[in-house]
């Protein structure tokens, strides 16, 4: 989570954990429902929403990822979208290969053929202009080179969507992406968008939240803290990601004591753990959760 020093109610869509809260929340499926139509101009029903989801890599050795959404249409499509205001756009075209490519590779059993691999939007949300041509939307499909015009359909579509972009994107979007980048009311300027900023302005309002809002702000300070104090000894790249792994343990062990006794196997399984991914999305099952079991069969779910 990327979060500054600001009030809740000074944070836009654009920030990790607005939309988090967006969602997550009793108007979640609403909230993805319209991003799906305004983004992909597709109307859908059944959907099922996957908040900061988590994949681990094929070993604790390779880098697992985290989509900031994901949304499967009945096992027909997959939706990622990635709200995103610090990649550097050098790196976006190879996260979005790895992002996709570490998905695919659990999506089919062993001996089910290849056609029943479902379609997959994958979209960025950007402050910068990835390309540099001052496009809203930049779409992204594989083509044959030598034979353009003959259609190569492996059901993947990249959308790199550009939030200041001056050139093509229609009304619906435009306004859209307004509101994302500054949920305010003068920008709410249709129904729908007035219904989303009466939810975000009720998200806004809400104890619980404020209360999660806090600690994520605090723990962005001790990450801040602990980076810079490895830094001094060990390097700065590798002291703030020790650093952000250390704290993480630190806070999830603080919390659960809180909750209750803990056993030795949720201790041992929380110290071993080293991806930073992996330790965020356990902090934030362990705020949200009050029972213990409970929590410990979500901690397994996320690396399974």
């Amino acid at each position: 989570m990327k979060i500054g020093k600001r009030k809740l109610e000074e944070l836009n869509l654009m920030d990790d954990f607005l939309f988090f809260e967006a969602v997550s929340g009793e108007k979640g499926e609403w909230f993805c429902r319209l991003l799906i139509r305004a983004i992909c101009q597709r109307d859908v029903k059944d959907i099922q929403i996957n908040p900061q989801n988590m994949i681990q890599g094929s070993d604790t050795m390779r880098h697992g990822i985290r989509m900031d959404l994901y949304v499967d249409e009945s096992g027909r499509c997959l939706y990622d979208f990635e709200p995103d205001k610090y990649t550097d756009k050098k790196l976006l075209p190879k996260r979005n290969r790895y992002y996709r490519a570490l998905l695919d590779g659990r999506l089919l059993e062993a001996g089910e053929e290849y056609d029943k691999l479902p379609d997959m939007w994958t979209i960025f949300i950007l402050s910068r202009d990835p390309f540099g041509k001052n496009r809203m939307c930049y779409t992204i499909k594989n083509k044959i080179i030598e034979e353009p015009d003959t259609q190569y359909e492996d059901g993947a579509v990249s959308l790199f969507l550009y939030t200041k972009g001056a050139k093509g994107g229609s009304k619906q979007l435009t306004q859209l992406l307004n509101y994302i980048v500054e949920s305010k009311e003068e920008n709410a300027v249709s129904e729908e968008l007035k219904e989303l900023h009466r939810y975000v302005t009720r998200i806004k309002r809400r104890k619980e939240v404020g209360v999660r809002y806090m600690k994520s702000w605090e723990l962005e300070k001790m990450w801040r803290r602990e980076a810079r104090e490895e830094g001094r000894e060990e390097g700065r790249k590798e002291g703030i990601g020790q650093g952000r792994v250390d704290t993480l343990q630190e806070m999830i062990l603080l919390v659960l004591a809180q909750k209750g006794d803990i056993c030795d196997e949720m201790i041992e399984k929380i110290q071993q753990q080293k991806e930073m991914d992996v330790l965020e999305r356990w902090l934030h099952v362990v705020l949200e959760t009050d029972m213990l079991e409970e929590i410990k069969e979500k901690l397994c779910d996320t690396v399974h």
